[in-house]
């Protein structure tokens, strides 16, 4: 961590304050506890040939004045070092003694300060690092050690990205990142990240001129092990099985077994945090170890079996139940309503172990069952925002399709509807139902019931679809079930009928999923039914109302990490933000969430009528804003954090902008005279003549029909590509086309017209 040179830079600082002398006592090569006196001695230059005991030496020669005594690297002779250094503060009373080393002396009178790493940047949603990346102390000891080994290295645009993702992957540590960027002089940046995924290219990293426990990171490791008790050490590899962090009790329930009990896991584990193995978070019980530290106990975890410590087959198994047990309470307790926030922090926070559980799972042909369970049993995380990757792990499955259970099924589909894909969606669910009517199991029945509703209403067929979520609520009331997805159902009831134009009876069904969910203490499907309620608002002009609605839906969406809920509600605001005359508010919100919908899936799930609502609201912002500054506007909330934009969202004053009225500021045509917008019933299609594109559009359009790329018109336009991507779709939603060459041969009709 850089603890020594740390010691000397502050010792640098305040050499001044201490007129009686610094002294730095290098104390990793002393072997006997006994001679630690001796060789402060020798620090010192003590010249004293009398037989007096050797501290009583080094404090006649410690002056009156202040003093600053410095013992590097101690620790493994932390106990000696704790007599010395107390017995000297309590006669040497103008002395001050910096201490270096992975564990507290536990004296009187001790300060300890953690030494963190050093400050890595974060990654945005997008996977993207920040513009200010190259500041950041992990990126510049980076580049200033490469650039020693490599004359005329740089960090620049063309290698931040892969520089800062070195950096994160070896968690800062100053060591880490120097072993790592000597390797500049024979190797690309690409290529270290490449040797960097195995743990014998990390471990093995080598500079020399230094100390020889620090010439490689397995040196610095092996030296820290060797400190620890042999407990400390078979708990040290235990703990390297998790991927990311952990809670205390995770770590003794997985690493009780092989006659070792509960309180010694405990005992051990408090000693490796006190050794500095162990590091513990900002959150009370959350605990890691370093990247470093957890590929060595890997290695040791994985050694043949002359050389294991440690069962793995045994810790696999235990980690695998551990983990599918949390997932089986996550969805029992969001199935119920009560303790869905619970529910969603447990498992966003287990996540990294939740996956590793799974794919180990997958490996091991007798724990598959398991490992399929977890993946259905993780539905509600699926469905709200997590798409893609509940695809990826479906098509891991163990059970082949022919064998999917009704639940399994249903899920599947669902998956289908959240990206935004209901066509793909349909025989899925229509397969589930046929399971769940011979399975004679009515709450499946219904759940599948619900998603088939779904799918019929983002394919545009809004009666059947109101019809079959009647059903879905008949079956889950007379079951008398009122859990998650029966809650969930009324929200999407109430939906399908403000889309019909049915307001009364949308609105009453809105009423009785607030006292139901009120009655069970549910949050989630209470959260879509305020967003509903909100678009009704929308839709009559009462913005301030629907402002303080999509907010309350925002704070219960955020609350249970539902990234597709805040993206529906986001876009929503950017529209009230853009009736209200908030245009560049409005442009950040819709930029941010086109990042946001990129790991989801579709956009608003393909809905055709939301879609179209979109790209009016951006026709407007567009020539309002200018393009260039709706471009710029769009990439700024395009960068933004999703909880930097809810912070945007939830203090944003409920105003309309200077000499705009609420209701019809933002220029966007509402029928005559009713001061409302009707965004029901069937599609009226877009218009396929010239006007339909914006300015842009028709840059865009005209690039396209000159045969240039997306890179190409990105270049020519100086715009993002993703900006182009999006503008591409655009043209061909508005069009009705579904290629590029239609594009270009419109283009070329319209312009010879």
């Amino acid at each position: 961590m850089g603890k020594t040179r740390l010691a000397i830079q502050a010792a640098r600082r305040v050499a001044r304050s201490f007129p009686g002398g610094v002294w730095f006592v290098e104390l990793a090569d002393v072997t006997d506890p006994t001679a630690i006196a001796m060789v402060v001695a020798e620090a010192m230059r003590i010249a004293d040939q009398s037989s007096a005991d050797t501290v009583e030496v080094v404090l006649r020669h410690l002056p009156d004045r202040r003093a600053l005594l410095i013992l590097d690297n101690g620790e493994h002779l932390v106990d000696a070092v704790a007599d010395l250094a107390g017995s000297l503060i309590r006669r040497a009373r103008d002395l001050r003694i910096i201490v270096t080393s992975r564990e507290p002396l536990a004296v009187a009178g001790e300060h300890v300060v953690s030494v963190p790493p050093l400050a890595v940047p974060e990654l945005d949603d997008g996977g993207l690092v920040s513009d200010d990346a190259a500041g950041f102390e992990a990126v510049e000891l980076f580049e200033q050690r490469a650039s020693a080994a490599s004359p005329g290295f740089v960090v620049d645009a063309g290698n931040i990205d892969d520089v800062v993702r070195l950096c994160r992957r070896l968690d800062g540590i100053p060591l880490a990142i120097e072993l790592t960027a000597v390797q500049v002089r024979n190797l690309s940046i690409a290529e270290i990240a490449h040797r960097l995924e195995s743990s014998e290219g990390l471990l093995a990293a080598k500079v020399r001129g230094v100390d020889v426990r620090h010439q490689t990171i397995e040196a610095a490791m092996k030296w820290s092990y060797d400190l620890c008790t042999p407990g400390e050490q078979q708990i040290w590899i235990r703990l390297s099985y998790f991927a990311g962090s952990f809670t205390l009790d995770s770590a003794v329930t997985i690493c009780t077994f092989g006659g070792v009990n509960e309180t010694q896991v405990r005992e051990w584990i408090l000693g490796l945090i006190t050794k500095s193995v162990v590091d513990r978070l900002d959150d009370e019980n959350r605990y890691r170890l370093l990247e470093p530290i957890r590929q060595f106990g890997r290695r040791l975890l994985s050694a043949s079996s002359d050389e294991r410590v440690v069962d793995e087959s045994e810790l696999a198994l235990r980690h695998l139940r551990h983990y599918a047990d949390i997932v089986a309470v996550a969805e029992r307790a969001w199935r119920s309503g009560a303790g869905q926030v619970d529910a969603a922090n447990s498992v966003m926070s287990e996540i990294p172990n939740i996956r590793q559980a799974i794919r180990n799972g997958l490996e091991r042909d007798t724990h598959a069952a398991v490992a399929d369970d977890m993946i259905t049993g993780l539905w509600h995380r699926w469905i709200s925002g997590l798409a893609r990757e509940g695809q990826y792990w479906f098509g891991r499955l163990s059970t082949s399709p022919a064998e999917l259970s009704a639940k399994s099924l249903w899920v599947k589909g669902w998956i289908a509807l959240a990206q935004g894909d209901p066509r793909a969606a349909i025989p899925v669910l229509d397969e589930a139902a046929e399971r769940a009517d011979a399975d004679d199991d009515p709450i499946l029945t219904g759940y599948v019931t619900q998603a088939r509703a779904s799918a019929s209403m983002f394919t545009g067929r809004f009666d059947e679809s109101a019809r079959l979520y009647e059903e879905a609520v008949s079956i889950f009331d007379t079951v008398e079930l009122w859990d998650s997805v029966h809650l969930l159902a009324l929200a999407q009831q109430s939906w399908i009928h403000l889309v019909l134009g049915n307001l009364e009876r949308s609105r009453s069904l809105g009423v009785i999923l607030r006292r139901r969910s009120d009655e069970i203490g549910e949050v989630w499907a209470r959260s879509w039914g305020d967003w509903v309620n909100a678009v009704d608002l929308w839709q009559t002009g009462e913005t301030d109302t629907c402002a303080e609605l999509l907010r309350r839906s925002i704070r219960s969406k955020r609350s249970l990490a539902d990234l597709t809920g805040i993206a529906f509600a986001l876009e929503v605001f950017g529209w009230l933000e853009c009736d209200r005359g908030n245009r560049v508010r409005a442009a950040r919100l819709l930029g941010a969430n086109r990042s946001l919908w990129g790991p989801i899936g579709n956009p608003l799930f393909g809905f055709d009528q939301y879609l179209e609502i979109h790209h009016e609201h951006v026709d407007i912002l567009e020539k309002d804003l200018g393009i260039e500054r709706f471009d710029a506007e769009l990439a700024r909330g395009a960068k933004m954090k999703v909880n930097e934009v809810l912070d945007l969202v939830l203090s944003a004053p409920d105003r309309a902008s200077a000499g705009s009225s609420p209701a019809q500021g933002s220029g966007l045509a509402r029928p005559e005279g009713a001061g409302t917008r009707n965004i029901g019933g069937p599609s009226r299609g877009r218009p396929k003549a010239a006007g339909v594109l914006t300015p842009r559009e028709w840059q865009v359009a005209a690039l396209i029909a000159a045969g240039s790329s997306n890179a190409q018109i990105a270049a020519d336009l100086v715009i993002a590509l993703r900006t182009v991507e999006t503008h591409v779709e655009n043209i061909l939603v508005k069009l009705g086309f579904t290629s590029r060459t239609q594009v270009a041969s419109w283009y070329h009709t319209n312009t010879e017209n």
